[in-house]
């Protein structure tokens, strides 16, 4: 998980920004989160693009409003309008703007950051992410073996990419390329293609299913329906400058390019792992089996795009998938070991 520090960059805020650094550190012991700020990143591309993924991607953000910095205000309305749970703080609640005066906010003194700034940070940090966790624990129906919604697809492929990450011995894979992912949403798409190629390398075992590619030509047709209005779009200028393409001129030739581009990442795959495909519609997204921990997504249709990312832990579950996927898929299943 990621935590974002929205702030001026300015050296006066140095030691403000090394107090919140190491507050986040300590607040969330054991827990895998990074704390940084956008003049860390020193990537080629566009502050903006970064910007916007940053707080996207994050978990957390933690702004610091001193002085109402335009630039501050502009990252504090982007991640309020994601929803994303957002920790203020500053050295003068009452000049904050009419918008955020309502939101609850940490005033701490330059001269006493240990006790104005890092104590009541680290229990805000503590008790936000807690209501974070308990939100997606309560949202699953009491009583029953239904996982729980995570309502976005970027949160949902994060939380599979960092179950990639920690998965170190067994790799079940259901899925469709993330959605698309590799057209509208680039940068977690590139992350997510590492991490599952990386999981590949690291486990003894590997299984994995993919829709027959006949079956997605229909459901890419009913995804762009209006090519012209795909052109105009930043997600279209995006992924022709990522991947230096030119533009194109119908939206068959546009078509023919993403069917390409995912024949070259099936082809890659074969060369790693055990993959399968299936021509009818399956009802998973990803499973990655790691102490039962279970990830996928139930299609109420039988049209692949009708997708819904859930998460479980349920060890029933896992069990009940495990029979179907793996004594069904490969009856004749053998353990491999991998050679160093």
């Amino acid at each position: 998980m990621k935590c974002f520090a929205i702030m001026p960059f300015a050296t006066e805020f140095d030691d403000v920004y090394t107090a919140i650094k190491e507050t986040v550190a300590s607040a969330t012991l054991g827990q895998d989160i990074t704390c940084l700020r956008l003049d860390e990143l020193k990537a080629a591309g566009r502050i903006t693009d970064d910007l916007a993924r940053e707080i996207r991607e994050s978990a957390l953000c933690i702004a610091d409003v001193t002085e109402n910095k335009p630039n501050v205000l502009w990252e504090v309305g982007y991640a309020m309008a994601l929803g994303k749970p957002l920790i203020l703080v500053t050295q003068a609640v009452t000049t904050l703007p009419f918008d955020i005066q309502d939101v609850r906010t940490i005033p701490y003194n330059r001269t006493s950051l240990a006790k104005t700034l890092r104590q009541p940070l680290a229990e805000a940090i503590s008790q936000t992410l807690a209501r974070r966790e308990s939100s997606r624990q309560t949202s699953a129906l009491v009583g029953t073996n239904e996982p729980s919604f995570l309502p976005e697809f970027r949160d949902g492929m994060q939380e599979i990419i960092h179950l990639l990450r920690n998965t170190r011995r067994r790799l079940y894979v259901m899925c469709d390329f993330a959605g698309y992912a590799h057209f509208s949403e680039l940068d977690t798409f590139e992350e997510y293609w590492k991490s599952l190629l990386a999981a590949i390398g690291r486990c003894n075992e590997v299984k994995i299913l993919l829709y027959d590619p006949a079956f997605y030509r229909p459901a890419r047709e009913k995804q762009f329906p209006n090519f012209e209005r795909v052109r105009l779009g930043d997600n279209y200028k995006r992924f022709l400058h990522r991947w230096n393409l030119s533009d194109f001129r119908d939206r068959d030739g546009f078509l023919q390019q993403l069917d390409r581009m995912e024949k070259g990442w099936r082809t890659e795959l074969r060369k790693l792992a055990d993959v399968q495909t299936r021509s009818g519609p399956f009802w998973m997204f990803h499973w990655l089996n790691e102490t039962n921990r279970v990830v996928y997504s139930i299609q109420p249709t039988h049209d692949p795009n009708d997708e819904m990312v859930f998460q479980a832990d349920d060890r029933h579950l896992s069990s009940a998938l495990s029979d179907q996927f793996l004594r069904k898929l490969w009856p004749k299943r053998k353990r491999t070991k991998r050679t160093e």
